[in-house]
């Protein structure tokens, strides 16, 4: 099959770009069918192949029943990644925090953010073995589009449809979907859980994130740091920016491993005999 469509191509989709392969018939996957053939049975070209796949459907679930074991352990395995990839962006934002440019700083913020769920994301799932640095650029204008209109809709109904719309980054993050897409996508994953079980997933992720956000802010107004000089401060942002990532990443791996243990869990129920 590999043989009749362009290299680096998806055998079953040759219209996209191929990240991973089975390991049994060296089919190529592209990202989206391979975490669908990770979930449907029938589909294996092996016993090899029926193996792997039915081991990953078994770890990608325990994200769902165990997101935060799961997810200590996926920032354990990553951190080395998170910081190797986010180093060079913190120096650049120390760089350009001293030069007085909080509007650049900021935007570098926010695409080691992106960077550092799409490394997390890509660590848990398998999903693709690109360069890190090129699939978070490549995603972030449609990432961010995506972020501004669930803010949007959730000021709009002062919160009511948070829930709904909580894991709308992810999909168009890593499934590379467009914003609207995106967005009914995250409504459709939670169509079939309750209320308590969507409020307690967003408690979950998010009064952590809060939490660590006040604390920091806290201790900024109470306890400002002395200046240091040029280059002492800007070691000292450097180092600050660094932190607030690695501790970002911590706090953001239970989300992923939750995820994606939904989102198999969602696919399972529409197949026959599905649970």
């Amino acid at each position: 099959m590999s043989q009749l469509v362009p290299a680096g191509s998806c055998a079953r989709h040759p219209d996209r770009v191929a990240n991973a392969q089975c390991d049994a018939c060296k089919s190529p996957f592209c990202t989206s069918c391979r975490l669908r053939a990770v979930v449907v049975d029938g589909e294996f070209c092996s016993d090899k192949c029926r193996d792997r796949t039915e081991a990953a459907r078994t770890h990608l679930l325990a994200g769902l029943e165990y997101p935060l074991a799961t997810g200590w352990k996926l920032w354990v395995s990553s951190l080395s990644t998170v910081v190797q990839y986010v180093t060079p962006i913190a120096a650049g934002a120390a760089v350009v925090w001293q030069l007085n440019n909080a509007g650049l700083a900021a935007l570098l913020a926010l695409f080691s953010v992106a960077l550092t769920r799409t490394i997390l994301c890509q660590r848990y799932a398998a999903l693709t073995r690109g360069n890190p640095y090129f699939w978070a650029a490549r995603r972030f204008i449609p990432w961010v589009v995506t972020l501004s209109c669930a803010l949007a809709l959730m000021l709009a109904s002062l919160g009511f449809v948070s829930f709904r719309l909580f894991w709308a980054d992810e999909f168009s993050l890593i499934h590379r979907m467009g914003p609207i897409q995106s967005l009914r996508q995250s409504w459709y994953l939670t169509s079939g859980l309750s209320f308590d079980e969507m409020y307690v997933a967003q408690m979950f992720v998010e009064v952590p994130k809060l939490l660590a956000v006040g604390l920091v802010a806290f201790l900024a107004a109470v306890y400002p740091l002395p200046s240091m000089g040029p280059w002492g401060d800007g070691l000292t942002a450097f180092a600050m920016f660094l932190v607030a990532v690695v501790g970002y990443s911590a706090l953001y791996a239970p989300e992923v491993a939750r995820f994606f243990g939904m989102y198999v869990a969602q696919v399972r129920r529409e197949l026959p005999g599905g649970y």
